[in-house]
């Protein structure tokens, strides 16, 4: 499982990551600031409260996925948009990374920081139903 194959390469424990029920990483791009935006307004949580408040209500932890630049330019104005929301997970991925590539960079970042029973990536032009994932916990309580 990943879970096994990431615990092997490296010295984590699940006691020094916050756990979750499920971790769902948002992958996007420097200049889908819009795509961001649309999402907050529909189902990703618009305001860092209320990524808190998922985090700790339900055991959910959503984060926009992306990879930092070298471009002073861009990464100040994505730190804008960083410090406003606080909902990015940072990967270690060169601008020509191919996409499984960061998918696993993503794993291993989300690994790193959260011990969760569940971990998905989605692209930011995806509609996804967050209370879906609330069911998980109701049926894990109820088994």
């Amino acid at each position: 499982s990943l879970r096994s194959f990431l615990a092997s390469s490296g010295n984590y424990s699940a006691g020094d990551r916050e756990k979750v029920l499920a971790v769902v990483g948002v992958h996007t791009e420097l200049g889908s600031a819009a795509r961001r935006a649309a999402l907050r307004a529909t189902w990703f949580p618009p305001n860092p409260e209320g990524v808190v408040s998922l985090e700790h209500g339900f055991g959910l932890s959503f984060r926009f996925v992306i990879r930092r630049t070298k471009d002073k330019e861009k990464m100040a104005d994505l730190q804008k948009e960083v410090d406003m929301y606080h909902d990015f997970l940072f990967i270690d991925a060169d601008e020509g990374t191919k996409p499984p590539e960061k998918m696993l960079a993503y794993f291993k970042a989300a690994y790193d920081m959260f011990h969760a029973e569940f971990y998905v990536k989605a692209d930011d032009t995806i509609y996804l139903r967050p209370g879906k994932f609330c069911d998980l916990q109701c049926i894990k309580t109820v088994v």
